[in-house]
């Protein structure tokens, strides 16, 4: 067992004055911040604890015996009676908080539907870049003329050569 658990087993019995500290210990608890600071607040409760009242036990026990010898119809009603204002507290605050959701459910808007995105037959291709005006006319031309891909359907790809639709491969394949 290290020292600081020794110290922090014996602090209570130091603040109550059934105890106190040897030399060592005590120079410990001024050198250590962990006992130094659980001496504080040992002490601190105890300075607290030792301005309470004294409890009267006599009159404690008197009580309670008083309360032993009620009929048990008494105890049974007043604990009846003192139930039923829990239970209607319980319901009230129940109630409560169901309002306060049904209020947040109803005042929140609903959400609004996304509108569907119009997307234009757009036809992108980065092999355009590198055609010359004449070349993107032609192009053009051809996509307004047939109204769509041309070959998309599949017609006009016989008409290639060779080199062409093998020119037409190399560009699809970046």
């Amino acid at each position: 067992m290290t020292m600081c658990d020794r110290l922090s087993e014996r602090m209570v019995a130091v603040a109550r004055g059934e105890s106190s500290w040897t030399e060592e210990e005590a120079a410990h608890v001024a050198s250590c911040r962990d006992c130094g600071s659980e001496w504080r607040v040992v002490s601190a409760a105890a300075a607290v604890g030792a301005r309470l009242p004294e409890l009267n036990i006599a009159r404690i026990s008197a009580r309670v015996r008083e309360r032993l010898a009620e009929p048990a119809t008494s105890i049974e009603s007043g604990l009846r009676a003192r139930g039923r204002g829990r239970w209607t507290n319980w319901a009230i605050g129940l109630a409560a908080a169901a309002m306060l959701v049904l209020a947040v459910r109803l005042t929140r808007k609903p959400p609004t539907p996304v509108p569907p995105i119009a997307v234009e037959s757009a036809l992108v291709l980065s092999e355009l870049d590198e055609l010359s005006a004449s070349e993107l006319e032609e192009v053009l031309t051809e996509l307004d003329g047939s109204g769509g891909v041309p070959g998309a359907d599949g017609s006009g790809l016989g008409d290639l050569t060779a080199d062409e639709l093998e020119r037409v491969l190399r560009s699809w394949e970046g």
